[in-house]
């Protein structure tokens, strides 16, 4: 909390906004309730495993529940972005489901499935704000253009937007997205 009052005091002459990572619910409800300047966005890993797991930096916090869908749900309530990370070094597989929607997606519209990964996080809602987590030029291109084929395979027939559809209704299924909506105890 020390840390966070020190950076409200350079909103806005210095920084524009604030945000936070790797928090868990009660520590981001504390900083909401006690806070001014109310932050603008979380970023947390994105993961299904809720215990430490050797594959992430030792010493983070690991999710209490799977996907971190409190926190999510505590963000949509309150108008605060939820930027995911860790979800394609670590969470891939676990995202691919037992169906592997993703690399099947993929086939059907010659991507990979980090790039329909990414797409279908970018279409949970509006809050979600993937990060692309990359720093190489070719790499962040071609999830761009990823994305644009996407839309354009979308556009090509009404069968190809159903088929998207479907599909999504299967991943927001392995994410558990939905089950955020219900109000969570301390949200305003």
């Amino acid at each position: 909390m020390t840390a966070y009052r020190a950076m409200e005091l350079l909103v806005p002459t210095k920084v524009h906004s604030l945000g936070l990572s790797n928090i868990d619910l009660i520590s981001l409800q504390h900083i909401y309730s006690s806070c001014a300047i109310k932050p603008v966005t979380v970023q947390n890993r994105f993961t299904r495993d809720t215990e430490l797991n050797p594959i992430y930096t030792p010493g983070l916090p690991t999710p209490l529940v799977p996907w971190d869908r409190d926190v999510r749900a505590y963000c949509c309530q309150m108008g605060i972005a939820y930027a995911p990370w860790g979800m394609l070094w670590g969470s891939l597989d676990d995202l691919d489901g037992e169906e592997k929607i993703l690399e099947e997606f993929g086939k059907k519209v010659g991507l990979s499935r980090e790039i329909v990964c990414f797409a279908a996080l970018r279409r949970l809602a509006g809050w979600v704000s993937p990060l692309c987590g990359t720093s190489k030029e070719g790499r962040m291109r071609e999830t761009l253009d990823g994305l644009e084929r996407i839309k354009a395979w979308m556009k090509e027939n009404d069968g190809n937007k159903t088929q998207w559809e479907r599909f999504m209704d299967k991943f927001k299924g392995i994410v558990n997205f939905g089950k955020e909506v219900k109000r969570i105890e301390g949200a305003e």
